[in-house]
């Protein structure tokens, strides 16, 4: 019974997805579409971008605040370069901007977000690492917002009860950020070319997580076109992959390289659903924030 329901909500969000993506390319291209033919690459790539945070905005309106740009921390430290899923509701970013501004880039601090997605056209090599490097510094520089412990219920009331250990697949505290990589094609084997069956792609990740560097902040969700999408996962002792929301250095042995036909996007969304489903926010420095506003610099460092 379990295992139908969840198939059934993974046919639901890549219905959802596909729906999201079918009316939202007609927004885009009701003008003329021989206007992305004509543009450079960097357009298309912002149309592109467009598109997903707008995905993503009908999908997660409700709650979370969906932009363009970077996360930064309170020395003014930056990273990343692309889609943010924060809470607005606690963290409204300062910038007035409407619900479809995706064409600005804005700050969004590190203890207000969610997650962070590098969206591709056409994964290669050298895309695929650079996302990877992004999604790295984004969570790199996250990790240093006050973490959420396991089973603490207010931000602002301490709970250090440790974690069973039948849970282990599951991140040490409750804020992690979810990185993903977010692909519409990728190339195949050769690298080059636009891959032509699933069964190409799946080669392509193979090949490329043979030379993926080991990290302490990994991706944790990396989607490469509606077939191909790698999934962390915990090796069991009796041989069974235990899947994971997140990558968790400690625990997870690796990606598991899935080909699925028609799932990828939906598989995305479902995943990133759930991990800020169970992700909490810890407290902002607002005492730090107000004494440097009130007080000489010297005071406050």
């Amino acid at each position: 019974a379990f295992a139908l329901t969840y198939r059934r909500i993974l046919i639901l969000c890549k219905l959802i997805f596909i729906k999201m993506t079918s009316v939202t390319y007609r927004l885009l291209l009701r003008s003329d579409s021989a206007i992305f033919q004509r543009s450079s690459t960097l357009t298309w790539d912002l149309n592109l971008r467009s598109l997903y945070a707008r995905c993503f905005l009908i999908f997660y309106q409700k709650k979370f605040g969906i932009c363009r740009g970077f996360a930064v921390n309170a020395k003014g430290v930056t990273a990343g370069d692309d889609i943010i899923i924060y809470d607005r509701e606690r963290f409204p970013t300062l910038r007035t901007m409407t619900n479809r501004a995706f064409d600005k880039k804005d700050m969004v601090p590190i203890e207000a977000i969610y997650a962070y997605i590098e969206a591709k056209h056409t994964l290669d090599a050298k895309s695929f690492h650079k996302a990877v490097a992004q999604v790295q510094a984004v969570k790199l520089l996250c990790s240093q917002r006050e973490p959420v412990s396991i089973y603490q219920t207010d931000p602002y009331v301490e709970c250090n009860t440790l974690l069973p250990p039948t849970v282990l697949h599951w991140p040490k505290h409750r804020s992690p950020v979810f990185g993903m990589i977010l692909s519409r094609y990728s190339v195949g084997c050769d690298g080059n070319s636009r891959a032509t069956s699933s069964s190409d792609i799946d080669a392509f990740l193979r090949a490329q997580l043979e030379c993926m560097k080991r990290s302490s902040h990994p991706p944790d969700l990396i989607v490469a076109g509606p077939d191909n999408y790698l999934s962390p996962a915990q090796r069991k002792e009796d041989g069974q992959n235990l899947p994971s929301l997140h990558y968790i250095p400690d625990s997870t042995t690796g990606y598991q390289v899935i080909d699925r036909p028609g799932v990828g996007f939906g598989a995305a969304l479902a995943q990133l659903a759930g991990a800020i489903d169970w992700a909490r926010l810890g407290r902002m420095s607002w005492i730090r924030i107000v004494n440097d506003a009130r007080l000489p610099e010297s005071s406050t460092a």
